[in-house]
């Protein structure tokens, strides 16, 4: 008879953070939030989330690395007024998750 073993086999997360969301915090600042990967699709623990930001008319993709257990994460240095798409995925030691839904958000105006 052969014996069997609970073995756990990690891998990437299947989904991404729940409810990603944000709101302009500044002309120059976007502050970003979500929620956790949902429990039966992290598969691992969950290390870091990589936050991807690009100014919708043609801007420079960038990446911002925030480490677990934080879920939020004030993005700087942005341009004044601009309509920026922002994506979100988790990782395990087994790598990067799926992407969510982009979010777009736009930077606020320099009060007159």
């Amino acid at each position: 008879m052969e014996m069997c073993c609970n073995t756990i086999s990690f891998s990437e997360p299947s989904a991404a953070p729940d409810n990603v969301r944000g709101r302009y915090n500044s002309s120059t600042e976007i502050i970003v939030q979500w929620d956790e990967v949902p429990t039966d699709k992290q598969n691992g623990e969950i290390l870091h989330y990589t936050v991807v930001y690009q100014k919708t008319q043609g801007g420079e993709k960038k990446r911002k690395l925030v480490n677990f257990p934080t879920r939020d994460v004030t993005l700087t240095n942005l341009a004044k007024f601009s309509l920026y798409s922002i994506t979100l995925s988790a990782a395990t030691v087994k790598g990067d998750g799926p992407d969510s839904i982009p979010i777009e958000l736009r930077t606020g105006e320099d009060s007159k």
